[in-house]
């Protein structure tokens, strides 16, 4: 079985449970420990306790805005996917990942894979 997110921990920010839910089975059959927030408050205060090697965040939170979130992402060096309806999501600046709403089977976690592996690599100068 492959498991390719084994000894990485992601967070699923999302706010429709049953989407939420699918992703952390998706997820967790990939090997990752999974933490799951349906608001921006419990995705922060996950964010401070603990440890996050990536992120999957829905773009619209309800009446939340997920540029906060991003930005911390950002500033911690987490890689991260916004995972949206929308085309071009406000959140999203050059260079993000954006996968569409609803992603084929296995291509979060084949992306989520990809950027843990990117960002594994040295930077070469």
């Amino acid at each position: 079985m492959n498991r390719p997110l084994k000894g990485h921990s992601v967070l699923i920010v999302e706010d429709e449970p049953l989407i939420a839910f699918g992703l952390t089975d998706e997820f967790a059959r990939a090997g990752a420990r999974v933490f799951i927030a349906l608001r921006l408050e419990q995705a922060l205060r996950l964010m401070g306790q603990e440890p996050v090697s990536a992120a999957v965040v829905d773009c619209a939170l309800g009446n939340d805005d997920s540029n906060v979130l991003c930005e911390l992402l950002r500033q911690r060096s987490i890689p991260f996917v916004h995972y949206s309806g929308y085309r071009a999501p406000r959140a999203a600046q050059a260079g993000d990942t954006v996968v569409a709403k609803p992603a084929k089977d296995g291509e979060l976690v084949a992306t989520v894979a990809g950027l843990l592996h990117a960002a594994s690599r040295p930077s070469v100068h």
